[in-house]
């Protein structure tokens, strides 16, 4: 007999609360980490960015894909919020290092190793655009509360 499967369910506050958490922890790494701690920087920051744009995406239609991917949601999913070319362009860059580090997959930027440098979305950028993505909610109301977490 198979082992029972446990089905996750969307929580409009779980979503926003976990948007706010994932900006804090980066937020924290950011002012207090070391060299070492970029690679957690810049996951706290994908998912940050991924919940805000499926929060979005649920707060239109009730749903939203099955992905990791950044990029693809912010431009083939949330394509009427007419981002700017920088913003396209720092969620490209932020994806690559979400996804994958060049030739590293995810679970190797843990590794800490003298010859890779790692970059990410300066964190004010990062702040700026959820809260652009979440005043495109019926929720806008929330931005404040997701900033200050």
């Amino acid at each position: 007999m198979p082992a029972s499967i446990t089905v996750k369910t969307y929580s409009d506050e779980i979503n926003w609360k976990g948007i706010g958490d994932y900006l804090s922890a980066a937020r924290t790494l950011t002012d207090h980490g070391s060299s070492n701690t970029s690679g957690p920087r810049i996951h706290c920051q994908g998912l940050a960015l991924e919940l805000a744009l499926k929060f979005y995406l649920w707060d239109k239609s009730g749903t939203y894909p099955a992905t990791h991917d950044l990029e693809a949601l912010a431009t083939d999913h949330c394509h009427d919020i007419q981002f700017s070319d920088e913003e396209v362009a720092s969620i490209e860059h932020l994806n690559r290092q979400y996804l994958k580090d060049g030739e590293y997959f995810y679970p190797s930027r843990y590794r800490p190793n003298a010859m890779r440098v790692f970059t990410s979305m300066s964190q004010t950028t990062l702040e700026d655009l959820i809260a652009r993505i979440i005043r495109s909610t019926s929720r806008s109301d929330l931005i404040e509360r997701i900033l200050s977490r």
